[in-house]
Parts: structure tokens; sequence; C-alpha cells
């Protein structure tokens, strides 16, 4: 007889299946049950091993002894004609059904239970139950300057649990508002929507630290979980407790880990925990505004990287750093730089979030759009709650023209994190491309009002003011943006297209010039220049040399990105207003080819016919404008539409009712 088939006739498989599932069984009511009667975590444990011990027992029992009439003998002792296997087999038939029975059961209720846990999506108050908040961690270090690794750990442990699907893990930019919060944890979990509270602690003591967790049903206020952690610092102890925190708080809440996401949890970024501490610093610099904060974390990643060469996410921040720069500077030699970090960072590691973010904006800045609508649904899979791909797929689905789709997504980005400004702020900015400018002046105060001190939002609401020909506030929000931070080239030249708009040419031209000299590869700010020139006596030539320097610049930056609407349009306009024609009428072609639902590429073309002296088609562009939402009274009083002032046809367009 071979061994399979004695295996089947001793019963052994019967039992090893009875087994499996009773163990599977047993071990899901444990993990369920022992928490509520608030037995210790390792009792868990404790119960797996032993089911794990007693498997191979009792296949050993099986095999060596038979269940007779007489009770239980050794197998040796039983006679083949008088077994009764058979008659044993079947009745272990049916303990196996009626085992498996109770499995499918608890296992359906468990699904149902989470079927059942987010009734209304759209109900930003409604709370999953495995759904779970980690408010930022406190520093109890002495040195205060610690925070920075600090709010580290506490990135890393939201990045942990976000591997985990069965999760609901409440954004970082959402939690940020409860840090150093009076509010109950009640109170906290309606407010983000989650049914679990994480509070935590770190302190850092010379090389070792110490790392304390509880976690907090939000219903009843009640401790479900505490551990302190008290290790010697390095990154594999570090990870550590971060694996085991995340696997820990999965537990508690029922939710069910893959192997995959197994995993995931044990990868390790880095062993130089010098390296992990200096990425750190990076991140903390990343998050402040200014040139300067950007040099500095482009110098920390880099020697992040000079002590491990090999470490992803160092390069996924000078990826970013690059991404910033260029799009402060419109220096072009940026953005190749920018691609080969992202590359590099994509090629050691394929599962962090922010490369594909970074990817994602590096494919939007080069025009293709398909590749980055790709990385943003990579960064969705990877985490589900994640904004910042939402604000991504936004703003590439704006670009698109898609207009439906950009504002849905938009809006679920304020949705996953309604107290995040830059999600508001990518909301406000897509109104304003599409001439719905209160709307985008409500977005952009949304957006002040959670990051006042932020100059960068001041000066968005300013130019959202100046389109809706409120000249006051409009230089008020600037100034304020100046306050906070003096060196912003993008918010002297809006503050000299106001000068423009009221006509004082001079001042607006010294504006002009200021932010050339801040920021010399910006083609736009050199375009404003010879504007501003162009109605100012005696100052024809520095007007044409200043618009030749834009062509050079904007041809630069058209090489990065064919598809950019904006520099089709600009490019249009600055050939048609130097006499050259059939580049202008080239990129009125291909401005109208790629950006026919945007505003702003019908008043660059408006302006190319006008300059190149087709007054039919420059009013019809006009009257395209208006329709899309360009402010009326705006028009109305450009001096570059002044050409127009005894035009019958522009006159009608822009005449209010009233007149």
């Amino acid at each position: 007889m071979s061994l399979f088939k004695e295996l089947k006739r001793r019963n052994v498989v019967r039992v090893a299946i009875a087994y499996a599932i009773a163990a599977w069984l047993l071990i899901e009511i444990t993990a369920t049950t022992f928490p509520i009667l608030k037995l210790p975590d390792w009792s868990v444990t404790l119960v797996t091993v032993l089911v794990l011990i007693g498997f191979p027992l009792a296949l050993i029992f099986a095999w060596a002894f038979e269940l007779t009439p007489e009770g239980l003998k050794k197998e040796k002792d039983v006679d083949r004609s008088e077994s009764i296997t058979h008659f044993t087999g079947r009745k272990l038939d049916f303990i196996i059904i009626a085992i498996m029975a109770m499995a499918i059961i608890v296992l359906v209720s468990d699904r149902l239970d989470w079927l059942t846990d987010s009734p209304d999506r759209d109900d930003r108050l409604s709370v999953i139950r495995k759904s779970v908040a980690v408010l930022p961690f406190v520093n109890r270090s002495a040195d205060a300057s610690d925070a920075y690794f600090v709010d580290g750990i506490h990135d890393d442990l939201l990045t942990q649990l976000s591997k985990i699907r069965a999760l609901k893990v409440i954004s970082r930019t959402s939690v940020e508002q409860f840090r150093d919060s009076i509010q109950s944890m009640r109170e906290i979990g309606a407010s983000l929507g989650a049914a679990s509270i994480i509070e935590g602690a770190v302190q850092r003591s010379g090389d070792r630290v110490r790392i304390t967790v509880q976690l907090i049903d939000t219903e009843s206020d009640e401790h479900l979980w505490a551990k302190s952690f008290d290790r010697e610092i390095s990154t594999v102890n570090i990870f550590a407790i971060q694996r085991e925190i995340a696997t820990t708080i999965a537990r508690q809440l029922r939710a069910t880990l893959t192997l995959e996401e197994q995993e995931q949890l044990s990868v390790l970024p880095t062993q130089n925990f010098a390296a992990y501490d200096l990425y750190l610093r990076g991140v903390e610099a990343l998050r402040r505004p200014g040139q300067e904060s950007l040099d500095k974390a482009a110098d920390i990643f880099r020697q992040a990287l000079d002590l491990d060469s090999e470490y992803a996410r160092a390069y996924a921040g000078l990826c970013d750093v690059h991404l910033r720069n260029y799009r402060r500077s419109n220096n072009t030699a940026l953005v190749p730089r920018a691609e080969s970090y992202c590359q590099k960072a994509l090629e050691l590691d394929q599962s962090l979030i922010e490369v594909r973010l970074s990817l994602g904006d590096l494919h939007i800045t080069t025009g293709q759009y398909d590749l980055a609508e790709r990385q943003f649904n990579l960064a969705k899979d990877l985490d589900p709650e994640s904004d910042a791909a939402y604000r991504g797929l936004g703003r590439l689905f704006s670009n698109r023209s898609q207009l439906l789709e950009a504002e849905e997504a938009f809006r679920h980005a304020i949705k996953l994190a309604p107290d995040n400004w830059e999600a508001h702020d990518g909301l406000a900015a897509f109104f304003y491309a599409h001439g719905r400018i209160p709307e985008s002046i409500e977005a952009y105060k949304e957006a002040a009002n959670l990051v006042p001190e932020r100059p960068g939002v001041y000066n968005n609401l300013g130019v959202a003011y100046l389109l809706n020909s409120d000249y006051a506030n409009a230089e008020g929000a600037l100034r304020k943006s100046l306050s906070l931070d003096s060196d912003q080239p993008v918010v002297l030249s809006n503050l000299g297209t106001i000068y423009f708009f009221e006509k004082r040419f001079a001042e607006a031209a010294a504006m002009f010039a200021k932010a050339s000299v801040l920021s010399p590869e910006d083609y736009m700010f050199w375009a404003h220049q010879g504007d501003a020139a162009r109605f100012i006596d005696g100052k024809e030539a520095e007007s044409n040399a200043a618009y030749d320097t834009a062509i050079r610049l904007a041809e630069l930056q058209h090489e990065v990105n064919s598809s950019d609407i904006e520099i089709a349009g600009a490019l249009a306009r600055i050939y048609a207003t130097r006499n050259h024609t059939e580049k202008a009428e080239r990129f009125i072609k291909l401005a109208l080819e790629i950006g026919q639902e945007d505003m702003y590429v019908w008043y660059d073309v408006s302006l190319a016919y006008l300059a190149l002296g087709q007054n039919q088609a420059a009013i019809d562009a006009v009257e395209r404008l208006l329709e899309m939402g360009y402010p009326v009274n705006v028009l109305a009083n450009d001096a570059m539409f002044s050409v127009y002032a005894e035009n019958a046809r522009f006159q009608k367009l822009v005449s209010s009712p009233d007149d």
C-alpha cells in the first residue's frame, strides 16, 4: 500500500484538514475576544504558537493510534480485519463539515462588517470601523530641535499603516490640526471620521530612543492597547518598532494583512541610521517655504546619499526639490536632473509613493499626460487615501480640458484632506484657469485661512482679486505675501501687472525688471517688460530686446513641454508682436489645437491676431474669450487692447448692460 493511501486509511489526512480549519477558527476568535477581555497582547501570540506546535503532534497521534470499540489502541495492536477507521473517517467528515460551516460564518460576518462600515462615503463624518488617525507625536526629548525626528517617526508610521489596505488611515495634513489639541478623543474622532486614534510620544536621549503609543476607541474613549518601546537607536530597531505597531493595530482592528503587505512592512529603506536621520531633516526643510529651504533640503538629501548611495527616498527628495526649483525659476536644465533622480529612485524601490507622485508631477511638467495619469493611479493604489494623488490627477485633467473630471478630483482631494491648504489651493487654481473667478477667490481665502504664514497663498489670492478688478484687495494680498517673503519674483511681477492695468507703465516696467533679476530664466517676466516698455515713450528698443529674450527662453521651455498651453499662447503673441508672421501663425495653430478650452489661450491668440493686423479674427477671439468667463471690465481697461478704442464691435462686447 502506498504511503498516501495508508495516511488516508488511518484518517491522518482528515485529522490534518479538521485541525487546520479548527486552528484558524480558534486563532480568529482569540484575536477578536482577547483584546475585549483585556488579556495581554502576548496571549494571542501564545495561543498561535501552541496551535502550531499541536499540529504535528496531532498528525503523529492520528498515525500511531486508532479508535476502536474497546477504546484507544496503538495502531500496530489492531487487527486489520477488525479496524473501523472507515466508520471513524465518516464521523471525521461530519466534524470537518461542522467546523467548516462555523469558519464560513465567522469569515462572512467579518466581511459583512467591513462592507457595512462605510454606508455613506460622501459624508465626511461617517466613521469606518477600521479607520484610524495617528495624531502628531509629542516630542519628549530634552532637545526641542529633535522635533524633525519625532515628526519623521510619525510620518513613517503613517506610511506603514497606509500599506494595509483593510485600514482607512487619515492623512497627515488632516491630523496636523490636532497637534497639542485639548479636544476629547470623541470630538477628534468625529471631526476626522476615525473610529480609533493613535497617540504617541518619542524621547531621544543619546543613542537610545523611547517610543510610547496607545490605541484609543473614539466612541468609548477606551484604551484598546498601549505599549512602550525602549531601544538602541538604529534603523533596524526604528522600523521594527513601526512594523510591530502597524501589525498590532491591524490585529486590534481586525484588519487582515496579506502576505504582500507583510513583506512590504518588513522592507528596510536603509541600513544607515545617519542617512535616515539626514533624510528626515531634508523632509522637514522641504516642508518650509522659500528658496533657502529648497537649497537646504537638496544639500541634506545629497549628504544622505553620500552615506547610502542606494537610498531611494533621498533620490525621490532630490527629484522633488528640482521640480519645485524648475517651477520657481523655469530653468530648463533642472528638468533632466529631476528626471534622473526620479528614475534612480524608481529603480531602487517601486513601492515608494513619493516617487510615484514626483514622477507624476514630472510628466505633467514635460507634457507626458498619459504617463502622468499612470503614475498618479499607481500612487492611489499604494495609498487610496492620498490627497496628493487626486490633486495630481486634478491638474492633469485640467491641462487636458477634462473639466468635470478635474473638478471631481480636486473635490475628492478636499474630502480626503479637508484641512490641507494645497487641496483648496488646487481647486482655486482650477477655478481661476477656467474663468470662475469669484469661486476662485473663496477657495484661495480658505487656503490662506489654513496657512496664514505661507506667502504663496496670498500671491494666488492677489491674482484672483486682480482678475476681478479689485485692485485694492489684490495689492493688499500681494503686499502681505511680500511681507512674509520679500524675494518672490512672481509676486513682484503680479504687482507690476496691477500697475500695468492702472496704466502706471513706468512702475510696472520697474517691477517686471526686478522680477527678471530674481528669476532671469522666466520668459513671462521678460514678456511683461516688453509689454510695459511699449507704452513708454522712447523705450521701443528696450521693449523689443525684452521680447526677444522672452522668445529665446520660451522656446527652451517649449522643448521641455510642447504641450504647455501657456507657452504656446505666449509665443504666438510675442512672435506676432515682433512681426515674425510665419512663427506666430504656427504657434496660434498649436495653441488652439491643444488649448481650445483654455480661457487664457484665447487672450493670447486675440492679441496675436491683433498684432498681425487680422482684426476680424482678433475680435472673434475676444468674443470667445468673454464667453469663457474672462471679466469684461478687466478687458475693457486693458491697455493691450487700446487700439480698439474706436472699434464698434469691440466696444459693444466690453460694454456693460448699463452703458
